[in-house]
């Protein structure tokens, strides 16, 4: 199971409902790497699928963080072969300017909501199948993540009566979108949810795939406002002792509009100084990286394993023995 899970916020910038600052989120959020960028509606032919997202991910990548980019183009027109030069050629621009910089690759989200309106569940399994398969041909260090809704994976819920579907899409990462406060009680635990729990057992861990939540929402509950705080470090506390990878908490009112999902006074704060340090781990300090051991940091300076409370000791030890100014000073070989 991993010692830090990846976290992103979802949230508009101060002051500008709809529109997105991942510089600001980084602040408001220390401790966040991921942002989830979408490309909203489906695509028409005469859209630039590698424009929109290089525009979608740009600001992501120039913080410093990575971009959970969603695109959806319609499966028909995928399985009918109108868009394989034009993906691979997208996904060829968009790794271009990414040089590098980790991106995840989200193709139609919550994807099963649609299933018996747009497409069958077989015609969306079809195009994933040519998503995925290009989108490994042309961008391989990419992550390509299939992002459900824990809402269609309800039991008995007919969309996802047959799982063998979705069994067959590919990926690298599987991740699911979980809201409480609406159709499930506000006050519900994370681990007794049962749309999220069947996903997790037929999809992804039941089947020892990398998981996690590509939008996780929690409203307030009728009687308190401020009982979804400590709700919110539950929910951490026992995503610690399952094998989730990541989790990107959801702040906004989104499309709906909803009421909802921001946050009161109390869930800002709990979120932000206590759920986000309890998931990621502690910052870590310029100089140094992350290991697998959230008390360990590694020395980019001295190649050295330091306790996390023994940084301090380690700079002093940089600055005494190699007479540099501690994790500032260039790295000497």
């Amino acid at each position: 199971m991993p010692t830090r899970i990846a976290v992103g916020v979802h949230e508009y910038a101060t002051g500008q409902p709809g529109k997105f600052n991942p510089a600001e989120n980084l602040t408001r959020w220390p401790g966040i790497t991921l942002t989830r960028p979408f490309i909203t509606a489906p695509l028409d032919q005469a859209d630039d699928l590698g424009a929109l997202m290089i525009a979608a991910c740009r600001p992501s990548w120039a913080a410093g963080l990575e971009p959970q980019v969603s695109f959806k183009i319609m499966p028909q027109q995928l399985i009918k072969g109108l868009w394989t030069a034009r993906v691979r050629d997208s996904l060829a621009r968009a790794r271009e300017v990414a040089a590098g910089r980790p991106t995840t690759l989200i193709y139609w989200h919550e994807g099963s909501k649609e299933v018996g309106q747009l497409y069958t569940a077989a015609q969306y399994a079809d195009a994933w199948q040519i998503i995925y398969g290009t989108a490994k041909e042309v961008w391989p260090e990419a992550t390509v993540a299939y992002c459900e809704t824990s809402y269609a994976w309800r039991p008995g819920d007919g969309r996802t009566k047959d799982p063998a579907p979705y069994k067959a899409i590919p990926a690298d990462l599987w991740l699911d979108d979980v809201y409480l406060g609406n159709t499930w009680p506000a006050t519900m635990r994370l681990v007794d949810h049962p749309g999220h729990n069947r996903w997790n057992e037929q999809l992804a861990a039941g089947r020892g795939n990398p998981w996690g939540f590509g939008e996780l929402g929690r409203g307030p509950t009728k009687t308190d406002q401020t009982d979804r705080a400590d709700l919110f470090v539950a929910d951490a506390e026992y995503l610690l002792t399952t094998s989730c990878q990541r989790v990107t908490f959801w702040t906004t009112g989104g499309q709906e509009r909803s009421p909802l999902w921001p946050l009161d006074a109390r869930a800002e704060t709990a979120l932000r100084d206590q759920v986000i340090p309890l998931l990621a781990g502690p910052a870590v300090p310029d100089g140094y990286t992350a290991t697998d051991d959230p008390g360990v940091l590694w020395s980019v300076i001295t190649g050295c394993l330091v306790p996390v409370d023994g940084v301090a000791a380690h700079e002093e030890f940089i600055r005494r023995v190699l007479g540099a100014g501690g994790a500032t000073r260039e790295v000497r070989k």
